[in-house]
């Protein structure tokens, strides 16, 4: 997923995920939301986003893991995120429990007013995004399971 071109990023995509589907979601606020959406699912679903440089362990870690929900840690400020959508696999079963109408209506689907939601987009474009999917896979009872080494999160290189 990627609205900006970071060249390490990309290398680093191309050389452990040559697969890898490149998805651009930049023409709008709410792009993220609307491609992550048409592959919600479908299958494990693995992101990895514009500016995080993955390492040879990933997609081989990712590929034998059964747990529903996991992640590699990258920095953000002083913090490790592993919650967000930056170098995550949600497996076809978790998809599946949390559903995209229990991420858009959540209150309707599962009686829980969901925390995070902007009033401007209800939580679906991209700053909000990852907090409300993450909000949802922890009331279905999903817990993020971490990976190690973690990645470069090269926006916070810079």
């Amino acid at each position: 997923m990627y609205a900006r071109v970071w060249p390490e990023a990309r290398e680093m995509v191309h050389r452990y995920a040559p697969d890898a589907e490149l998805v651009w979601t930049g023409a709008d606020d709410h792009h993220y939301w609307r491609e992550t959406a048409a592959r919600w699912g479908i299958d494990d679903l693995v992101t990895i986003e514009q500016d995080n440089a993955i390492h040879e362990d990933v997609i081989p870690q990712f590929a034998e893991c059964k747990e529903p929900w996991c992640a590699f840690g990258y920095p953000i400020g002083t913090a490790l995120c592993y919650t967000g959508g930056g170098c995550r696999k949600l497996s076809l079963e978790a998809q599946q429990r949390v559903t995209v109408p229990k991420l858009l209506y959540p209150d309707l689907a599962r009686g829980i007013t969901d925390i995070g939601a902007c009033p401007d987009c209800a939580a679906l474009c991209w700053r909000h995004m990852d907090s409300r999917i993450m909000a949802a896979l922890q009331r279905a009872g999903y817990t993020v399971h971490e990976h190690k080494p973690d990645i470069r999160h090269l926006r916070m290189e810079t």
